[in-house]
């Protein structure tokens, strides 16, 4: 049987794309590398699955650290709200968090799965387990071959929607890369994003779980600033998470070295409002001024247990000015080394991936293999965490069927 669509890849963009060309008349394939398909929105948002985001065109495509311009066309045909109402007229009741994160309301990604799987069943194949090893294509008869455990499978139209690399146990194991270099294409060398990091002789270790609304983030490598940053952060037994690690983890690496400005003042002012502080309560324990509210008696105990110094506790007429110094780059220039980025077993997305410069931006196609497609993480875009990368994967999904 020749098919008019092959789908490798059971993810968001590989449904999204095969129930719309189910509905053009399409008959259509899915290979699905994992044993069930869906895994990774399963595991999105916790479970509850956080699908897209709140905010105008302009706003959310910022959120946009890799690919921003060349997904600016597919999002400005089908963008967040677009997705909302997609589900919404699938009977998927969805909300808005005051964070600006779309959910459903059942906060069950279960809910949109199986939407998915109902929806595509009704006339497409899937088939599970099925691992596609090699890809190829006749110019003579335009069609394409693929080659799998399962056998060998035809179709005239072929959309690579099979994700990055990342979380590998959930079918996105890396492998659509070889299919894409197999027809032709370049990779933009991959690499895990939207990871938590670990920290060398983490200081902090034993204030695990504090989080704080908005830190200063600056990362150096050889004394040179790498980049700014500004988000929420949360300390971990082993390291550091939250938005201003995660959406910047693709830009980390082993012993580069990682700056937070907690007060989000510069030393030298903190240096000087510890000073005032100093001249207004004499009589309070150090550790009781105002300026040090921003932070947890934890995390105060265990920065002056890692300078072997015992100064918080005392009374703030009698600190010295080294001890204020001290306390201040704890608030303003907190020091830590990364050890390790964490890797594709616990990395959410997937920098890097198909060369965008060689896929049509309108129609999703290949410039170098003609009837190849692409939709979703395979592509060199990538997204902040808070649903930027499934709308991604919506986006260029339907900019593909709409094309076909």
């Amino acid at each position: 049987m020749i098919y008019d669509l092959i789908i490798i890849g059971a993810g968001p963009a590989g449904f999204v794309a095969g129930i719309e060309a189910l509905k053009h008349g399409k008959n259509v394939l899915m290979m699905n590398t994992a044993a069930k398909p869906l895994l990774k929105l399963l595991a999105s948002g916790g479970g509850a699955c956080n699908f897209t985001h709140d905010g105008d065109a302009k706003e959310f495509l910022e959120n946009y650290t890799v690919g921003k311009n060349f997904f600016r066309k597919q999002f400005y045909s089908y963008d967040n709200y677009s997705f909302v109402e997609y589900l919404e007229s699938a009977g998927i009741a969805t909300f808005c968090r005051e964070d600006g994160k779309y959910f459903p309301q059942s906060m069950e990604a279960g809910e949109i799965r199986d939407f998915f799987l109902k929806a595509f069943l009704e006339k497409g194949r899937l088939i599970n387990d099925c691992k596609a090893r090699a890809a190829s294509y006749d110019a003579s008869t335009k069609l394409f071959n693929i080659e799998t455990n399962c056998g060998d499978f035809e179709g005239k139209k072929l959309l690579l929607a099979c994700g990055g690399q990342s979380y590998p146990t959930t079918g996105s194991d890396g492998s659509g890369f070889k299919l894409a270099t197999q027809l032709g294409h370049t990779i933009v060398p991959p690499q895990p994003a939207l990871s938590s990091v670990n920290i060398c002789d983490h200081i902090l270790a034993h204030a695990s779980g504090l989080s704080f609304e908005e830190v200063e983030l600056s990362s150096y490598s050889n004394g040179k600033k790498n980049f700014s940053a500004a988000g929420a952060l949360i300390i971990t037994h082993k390291g550091l998470s939250g938005p201003v690690i995660l959406d910047n983890s693709h830009q980390l690496a082993a012993g580069m070295k990682l700056v937070i400005n907690f007060s989000g003042a510069s030393l030298e002012q903190t240096i000087q409002e510890i000073k005032q502080q100093k001249i207004n309560s004499p009589n309070k324990l150090f550790s009781n001024l105002p300026i040090f509210s921003i932070l947890s008696q934890r995390i105060l105990e265990e920065y002056q247990n890692s300078l072997k110094m015992n100064f918080f506790h005392k009374k703030t007429a009698d600190i010295n000015l080294q001890e204020i110094k001290l306390a201040a780059r704890l608030l303003s220039e907190l020091e830590l080394e990364i050890e390790s980025v964490d890797s594709w077993n616990k990395a959410m997305a997937t920098a890097g991936g198909v060369a965008t410069s060689e896929v049509n931006p309108a129609s999703m196609e290949s410039r170098i293999t003609p009837g190849l497609y692409f939709a979703g993480e395979i592509l060199d875009i990538l997204g902040k965490t808070g649903g930027y990368n499934i709308q991604a994967a919506y986006s260029t999904a339907k900019a593909f069927a709409n094309n076909i």
